[in-house]
């Protein structure tokens, strides 16, 4: 599809022209990301609507899957470190965190590891456990009542 001369059928009046800019924004895997100022993508002059083809929506994803890697990547990494501090501290070990988050053995290890993909949920769980690690224990609580 050629946006050159395209009219958006949006609003009928803009033309569709292909735009980089910053301030865009794009849920990829649960998480709202930012997009790449580089990245262009078609859109209308007049009302912004953006008009995402094949190969649009190719280097989107691209894009969107190393920023989402990199940055849970950095999430979990400092989340562990508090939670491994917190499991010393209290003689858990990392197999018995995971089967209180519904994990596997060697999951955790994995994410480390960048080995996995994890869901954005899965991310912002260990992100709220990395700032109070505490919360495993009312975690193990919630299931013993």
């Amino acid at each position: 599809m050629s946006f050159r001369s395209m009219r958006c059928r949006e609003c009928g009046r803009g033309r569709v022209r292909s735009v980089a800019k910053s301030g865009r924004f794009q849920r990829y895997q649960g998480a709202l990301l930012r997009v790449p100022a580089k990245l262009k993508i078609p859109t209308c002059d007049a009302c912004g609507e953006e008009w995402v083809d094949g190969p649009t929506a190719e280097k989107l994803e691209s894009a969107l899957s190393t920023i989402y890697r990199k940055r849970a990547a950095q999430i979990i990494a400092r989340a562990m470190k508090a939670v491994r501090h917190y499991a010393r501290q209290k003689s858990m070990s990392l197999a018995s965190i995971e089967a209180l988050l519904g994990m596997s053995t060697g999951y955790l290890s994995r994410l480390r590891a960048e080995r996995r993909e994890p869901s954005a949920a899965l991310v912002n769980e260990l992100a709220l456990i990395g700032k109070d690690p505490r919360r495993l224990r009312e975690l193990e609580k919630v299931w013993e009542q």
